[in-house]
């Protein structure tokens, strides 16, 4: 059989971790090793792991001292011998058929990489994997191998927020033997401990968390000569993560400006042309703002726009009352 890796990055993560650890080891998938890294817990996290490890030899427990996600992750593809590896966040649960469906879907059609837990915020359902730029590290089942002939592309240690996104953009650049498993589900949690929301509601550590993307982005597609051939493959992560690091986040002026000018600097200086071959409302808002000449002029936009909205949303109500009466 073919071994998988799965990787579980644990940290705190007591409250939540046996539901965790409970939908891989019933996978109905059995040849697998479950790798969890203790990332410095202070709660019973790791007793949770050991009682688990005494009675299935599968999941294999490594402690460190707190060094934070990129690392732990970074540690957790060093470690894996599986020819396949996978990822599980120690407070999310997945389906019991995900790895024997995305194995199924891997090795008939001889893939790299299969896209799990259709997010539909993403809209992958309606697209081509080719024109995904990006997932969640958790949506990826892929091959050892493409690691073991890119030893370049790790999780940057230096990221807080975001350096799945900047790893599984590089790794979704390298291959088009990719496709969506529409079987299997993740159960996602929310809650107020994520380092990602912590961080969306700092925009100070947010905007530095975005200068180091494009950094490590920059750097990696000019050493590979990777900016004519992989132009919409960078379009579209444009548009996903910064573009809308934008539209979400609470920026002053001062940070929208830089935030603007860094987009739009990046593609002048890359010659990159704004092409996507889907649409979709945040699409069409894009090309809007790579249309405007500064950050001030897409705001008016914005402005404007939500009012004329607004006032559309208004009048069909009114109308809608009025025709009643």
């Amino acid at each position: 059989m073919v071994l998988i890796s799965i990787i579980v990055p644990v940290y705190n993560a007591g409250k939540y971790l046996k539901e965790c650890i409970e939908s891989l080891i019933n996978q109905t998938y059995k040849d697998i090793e479950i790798i969890c890294i203790n990332d410095g817990s202070t709660d019973n996290s790791l007793n949770i792991l050991e009682k688990y490890a005494q009675k299935d030899n599968r999941i294999k427990i490594y402690s460190q001292e707190n060094k934070g996600e990129a690392e732990t992750r970074n540690l957790g593809l060093k470690l894996a011998k599986g020819k396949y590896i996978m990822a599980l966040d120690a407070d999310d649960r997945c389906s019991l058929d995900t790895i024997e469906t995305s194995l199924k879907i891997a090795e008939k059609k001889q893939l790299d990489i299969v896209i799990n837990f259709l997010n539909v915020r993403l809209n992958l359902d309606k697209r081509m994997p080719s024109e995904i730029s990006y997932t969640t590290v958790w949506q990826l089942f892929y091959k050892k191998k493409l690691l073991e002939n890119n030893p370049d592309i790790t999780y940057n240690k230096n990221l807080q927020m975001g350096p799945d996104a900047v790893f599984t953009h590089k790794l979704l650049g390298l291959t088009s033997k990719t496709e969506i498993n529409k079987e299997s589900k993740y159960f996602y949690r929310r809650h107020n401990l994520q380092i990602s929301k912590i961080i969306e509601n700092q925009p100070d550590k947010l905007l530095d968390n975005i200068r180091i993307w494009f950094e490590d982005l920059c750097d990696f597609y000019t050493k590979r000569d990777w900016w004519k051939s992989h132009n919409d493959h960078f379009i579209n992560y444009l548009c996903e993560q910064p573009f809308t690091s934008y539209l979400r986040a609470n920026w002053n002026n001062e940070q929208k400006k830089e935030l603007f000018n860094l987009i739009h600097n990046t593609v002048k200086k890359y010659n990159l042309k704004i092409h996507f071959t889907y649409s979709n409302n945040r699409v069409n808002l894009f090309k809007k703002f790579m249309a405007c000449n500064t950050y001030k002029e897409f705001e008016l936009y914005r402005f404007i726009s939500y009012w004329y909205f607004k006032y559309v949303d208004l009048k069909k109500i009114y109308f809608s009352k009025t025709n009643v009466l």
